[in-house]
């Protein structure tokens, strides 16, 4: 089965193009969305059109966006035709035709490069493309109207952009309008120009935008909201338009007669055609950001009319090219073969463009703001693809950093005296270590350890191996150890919704316990190699082994797996008998315990054993069963009932925890059937896990969960919203493949499902390229030749195992280096 070859029963289809895919209808139960994004600008969109553009992703100011009530996009090019009736150039809304239904004829469809929707109705067919330049912080908006009837037509097309021009977080008092200015003039041809002064009275914060047309004499010209909807509303509007157009109004020059201030402005025109059948019109808008030669001040005309080269065709393509080409480049670094051909385009394409969205957009949460625990873990996963956006974000990661190693729930990217998330969730630092440690790994990038940053309390700058150790020191110090000498719990650890389960300072974390064992035999390992502070080695190994002894006597419970969590009740949850009288076991939990190597060999075989029979119709959950009446006091908004059983974390299918930590666990087990079944449920294309008139979401989108609430069974939520696309790809490839970095050598330690005979791999490791090529006859040992010579090479790794391995002088930059893996019985 090819990804092209899957039924989606006529929703859409994979197309043959890199990362392409086609919607035939406008109307689904959830938006399929996709993004183009730069360091300069995002645009959002989904088959209803464009949903939000930002300047500067993830902190700078949104143009315009949908909020979540909204159905419509902000930007539409109204097509009215001589008698009165009215659609979009995305469909709907419209006047005078049933929008509800169907188009004579939709598609949308996503490249690459470009987005384009294609409508056909009343013999008038819009076609519309966007695109985001690699460079410059534009939208282009093309949109070709064509007269496909037998007769003329007298046609009005009226491009309208409702701007929000603020920063994507407002507080409850903040009114946008009150700093706005929305503005026409036309000694360039028809420009808008506007500006969003700074609510702080700060003149260097002042921001500018623009919207050009291609136009050359609009027929009417609107810049007030309000006036343009009259007694109507967006999706309705009465299209008043009052701005003079027969006047000349200069940029630099305002009036009540062609500008907007202080109350919510639109940017509006219209234009009357008259085409003869097959004649076609074609209006290009060009929205963007630009400044002056100094922060704050208004950019030149000048300045802005060079950005009307994008009205020539030539100028787009060479854009959209080279926008093509950077994603390419991401998109070619590895890649697998396996027998199971839409497995592994999916890998190919679909996880690492999906890995670039939420990296740069911090899942998309267009917030000012970036988690710590997500940051951390989708730059993990960009280490082998890009090292060096991963080595600035370790800094910026550790520059926030408490002085006693805590981290901060979100970090705000206006930098040390920006508004943080200081809520007390003690699980920041276990990601960013792992982050640390990943990236040394793959790159032997040491320097950084010398490389000094402040903390987030303190101007003292300190090397990042000192912060590194301080981590060590926050969860190793008396005042944040519990009562069984487990990690405190605080305010939360990965499961946010347990947020309530140590605030009175005695609740306990198993799984944050067990990401610090793994934490302090990596950091031993590490400095062992490195020959650093031999004492540190010691206390590292001893304390690992203490919290070992600590979570296997108190909360491995007799049936042979982990308790979850311990609260300030003094009680334990996610075991044999919760406070309600139930029966639970937590994934991710248990999942933890067999990474980090606290369950080993005949408990890990029972957990994983216990694991894999809870699985459902949708995949794992979380947790079984979900927590509702009688309510779990002092646990969190999933323990009191706030959120309700089959929602969120309360015992779904959560893609990130029940997929993603579950597939690292069973591949400590060396289970590579039950991996692989585990990625096929974590994944979204494959019909027969996620079957899209049940999942409802797009086939190429990772979501965060599938929801199991009475009505939305098998529902996906949230997608790209999730840890899953990072997990995913690191899931393939360290634990599928086996590719295993250590600091001296590539360890190589697969876990294959049992009927792939024959698969391979490519990446980049220290500038070389890998080709490795599995060969499988049975379950014995496997055998390695490095460009066809046989080795037995090994090294031990931090757990004190033994793998293969081929040393990293074998790895030149520029050298092509072939490995083989044979196996027999």
């Amino acid at each position: 089965m090819t990804l092209t070859n899957i039924d989606l029963h006529g929703l859409g289809e994979f197309t043959e193009s890199q990362c392409g895919f086609r919607i035939y209808r406008y109307h689904l139960e959830e938006c399929w969305s996709y993004i183009y994004v730069t360091e300069s600008i995002l645009l959002k969109l989904d088959q209803l059109g464009p949903d939000y553009v930002q300047f500067k992703p993830p902190s700078g100011t949104v143009l315009f966006r949908r909020e979540r009530h909204q159905k419509y996009p902000s930007i539409l090019v109204w097509i009215r035709g001589e008698d009165g009736r009215a659609f979009t150039n995305f469909w709907a809304p419209a006047q005078g035709f049933d929008a509800a239904g169907e188009p004579d004829e939709f598609c949308c469809k996503y490249q690459l490069e470009r987005a384009t929707y294609r409508v056909l109705h009343d013999g008038i067919l819009s076609e519309t493309e966007l695109f985001v330049p690699p460079r410059d912080a534009i939208v282009v908006l093309s949109c070709k109207i064509t007269n496909v009837g037998s007769r003329e037509r007298e046609i009005e097309i009226i491009p309208v952009v409702r701007p929000h021009f603020a920063a994507a977080t407002l507080a409850p008092w903040d009114v946008p309008s009150l700093y706005q200015t929305v503005a026409y003039s036309n000694e360039i041809g028809p420009l808008f120009h506007l500006e969003l002064r700074s609510p702080a009275g700060i003149p260097e914060d002042r921001r500018y935008a623009f919207v050009l047309f291609n136009i050359e004499a609009p027929d009417a010209v609107e810049v007030d909201y309000a006036r343009f909807i009259g007694a109507g509303s967006f999706e309705r509007p009465e299209f008043r338009m009052e701005v003079p157009t027969d006047e000349r109004f200069r940029y630099d020059l305002h009036s009540a007669r062609n500008a907007c201030q202080g109350v919510q402005g639109v940017v509006a025109l219209s234009k009357r055609l008259y085409l003869q059948p097959k004649d076609s019109f074609r209006l290009v808008m060009v929205l963007g950001s630009a400044t002056g030669p100094e922060s704050g001040q208004k950019p030149s005309l000048e300045t802005i009319e060079s950005f009307s080269r994008y009205f020539g065709s030539d100028t787009q393509e060479n854009a959209k090219t080279a926008y093509k080409a950077a994603l390419h480049q991401l998109l070619s670094v590895r890649n697998v073969s396996t027998p199971d051909a839409a497995f592994s385009r999916y890998v190919n394409e679909w996880l690492p463009l999906q890995l670039n969205w939420v990296h740069v957009l911090d899942r998309g949460w267009p917030t000012g703001m970036r988690g710590t625990r997500d940051s951390a873990q989708d730059t993990t996963a960009v280490i082998p693809l890009n090292p060096s956006p991963a080595r600035q974000r370790i800094l910026e990661l550790f520059s926030v950093q408490r002085s006693d190693g805590w981290f901060p729930r979100q970090y705000s990217l206006f930098g040390k005296q920006g508004k943080h998330d200081l809520r007390n969730y003690v699980d920041g630092g276990v990601w960013v270590w792992e982050l640390l440690f990943d990236y040394l790994r793959w790159t032997k990038d040491f320097g950084i350890l010398e490389e000094a940053v402040p903390f987030l309390d303190r101007e003292e700058q300190q090397p990042i191996i000192e912060h590194a150790l301080r981590i060590a020191d926050y969860y190793l110090s008396e005042q944040n150890l519990g009562e069984h000498g487990l990690c405190l719990i605080r305010e939360g650890d990965w499961n946010d919704s347990i947020n309530r389960a140590g605030l009175e300072g005695r609740g306990e974390s198993v799984m944050v316990s067990c990401q610090v064992v793994l934490m302090l035999k990596q950091a031993a390992y590490l400095l062992e190699q490195l020959d650093l502070c031999s004492h540190l080695v010691r206390e590292f190994k001893r304390r690992a082994e203490r919290l070992t002894s600590s979570i296997l006597t108190n909360a491995l419970n007799e049936e042979g797996y982990l308790n979850g969590v311990f609260t300030d009740n003094g009680e334990w949850v996610f075991s044999p008998k919760d406070p309600d009288g139930r029966w639970r076991i937590s994934v991710p939990v248990n999942a933890w315990g067999i990474i980090s190597g606290v369950l080993a060999g005949d408990c890990r075989d029972r957990v994983v054993n216990l694991l894999a029979k809870i699985k459902q119709r949708d995949g794992w959950p979380l947790f079984t069963p979900p927590i509702g009446d009688p309510p779990i006091r002092k646990l969190g908004r999933i323990g009191q009932g706030d959120l309700l059983p089959g929602l969120g974390e309360n015992g779904t299918p959560y893609n990130h925890g029940s997929h993603g930590f579950l597939a690292r666990a069973v591949a400590c087990a060396k289970r590579g059937d039950l991996l692989f079944e585990v990625l096929r449920y974590m994944l979204p294309y494959d019909q027969e896990c996620h079957p899209v008139q049940r999942a409802k979401t797009a086939p190429y989108a990772v979501v965060n969960h599938w929801k199991t609430a009475p009505g939305l069974e098998g529902r996906g939520g949230d997608p790209f919203l999730t840890g899953s696309i990072s997990t995913a790809l690191r899931n393939v490839y360290d634990c599928l493949f086996g590719i295993k970095p250590l600091l001296n050598a590539l360890a190589i330690d697969p876990c294959l499902p049992s009927d792939w005979s024959e698969c391979s791999v490519r990446f980049s490791y220290l500038g070389a390229q890998v080709d490795m090529s599995y060969y499988q006859g049975g379950r014995g040992r496997w055998q390695i030749a490095v460009n066809g010579e046989p080795t037995e090479h090994t090294c031990i790794d931090w757990f004190g195992v033994t793998l293969p391995a081929i040393p990293d002088y074998v790895f030149e930059p520029g050298r092509v280096v072939c490995i083989d893996l044979y196996r027999q019985e």
